[in-house]
């Protein structure tokens, strides 16, 4: 099985991701960044930045883009974009079949990506297809509305302090985790999200 480094500073996974756009090729059927994937085309949209300041994935949330780490930016770069590298900016789509050789589990919709290499950043813009034609341009992301049901869905089983029920999947809402079994929520910080593939809907 492929493995990945510890981690990189974000400079070098800059120029890593910046290699992918010149030809390079990464292994991408390896567990991080299979669920580092799923974790940018569940939701239905997502905006992807990839500096020397970091690699980001802006969800529409108000407190801004999470971080994630800098060794999964290239690889996770050449599997969402493979078949579409070798110009500055590309617009393609990726359908229900595409998706399931990326991501983790099941899809039941296409995703639009529109991909931006600037001096200083790589953008990656993910949407759920809404309609037959894909835009010229993704538009600016939905920002959060708290009546618009999302999931975070975790590897591993959390607790909830209330009730102690265990369970993977609980509703976010800002700066907080929902529990199905007895509606209380209670607050989480940034990094408890980071690591939850989020859903929306349902």
């Amino acid at each position: 099985m492929t493995m990945l480094p510890e981690d990189l500073n974000p400079s070098t996974a800059f120029e890593q991701s910046r290699a992918v756009l010149r030809g390079a090729v990464h292994a991408v059927d390896v567990p991080e960044v299979r669920k580092m994937a799923t974790i940018i085309l569940a939701p239905q949209q997502a905006d992807v930045s990839i500096s020397r300041g970091g690699f980001q994935v802006d969800f529409g949330f108000s407190q801004g883009s999470l971080s994630y780490w800098p060794k999964l930016a290239a690889p996770t770069l050449y599997a969402l974009c493979r078949s579409h590298l070798g110009s500055p900016s590309a617009r393609f789509s990726l359908n229900t079949e595409q998706l399931r050789q990326i991501r983790i589990g099941e899809t039941r919709t296409d995703r639009w990506l529109w991909l931006y290499e600037e001096p200083r950043r790589i953008l990656v813009f993910c949407r759920e297809a809404t309609q037959e034609i894909q835009p010229e341009n993704p538009g600016q992301i939905e920002r959060w509305v708290s009546a618009r049901k999302v999931w975070a869905v975790f590897e591993q089983p959390m607790t909830c302090p209330h009730c102690r029920t265990s369970a993977a999947r609980f509703r976010a809402v800002e700066r907080a985790l929902v529990c199905q079994a007895c509606g209380r929520s209670w607050a989480v910080d940034r990094g408890v999200l980071e690591g939850a593939v989020l859903e929306t809907g349902g």
